[in-house]
């Protein structure tokens, strides 16, 4: 029920005339983005002016999102829509997170 019918063309509506549109899932889904960004690309794939659109995976295990995670994902579809090039899905994290997740990367050995 919650993405089924999807609204089409509701959405089409509230996205015209947008150079970038950020799709930001709460969750991981199979494939590329979360749940929602491929129902989205979807929607939007046959239209002419269609938007970047870019997908963001966040507030995992109902943590808030940051203002600094927004600034992120404002400054990537600024970004996109100036370039006409949108990143690959993004996990965001918050300043602190990212330093905790280098320090396991390190103590794994690895450098990715």
């Amino acid at each position: 029920r919650l993405l089924r019918p999807f609204p089409d063309e509701d959405l089409k509506t509230a996205i015209k005339g947008c150079k970038a549109v950020a799709v930001l899932d709460q969750n991981i889904g199979i494939g590329k983005g979360g749940i929602l960004y491929p129902e989205i690309a979807s929607a939007i794939y046959n239209e002419q002016k269609r938007p970047m659109l870019l997908s963001f995976i966040g507030g995992l295990g109902g943590k808030n999102i940051s203002e600094s995670e927004f600034d992120f994902i404002f400054d990537n579809m600024i970004k996109a829509a100036e370039t006409g090039k949108a990143p690959a899905p993004q996990l965001l994290y918050t300043e602190i997170e990212w330093n905790e997740m280098e320090k396991l990367k390190k103590m794994a050995g690895r450098r990715d």
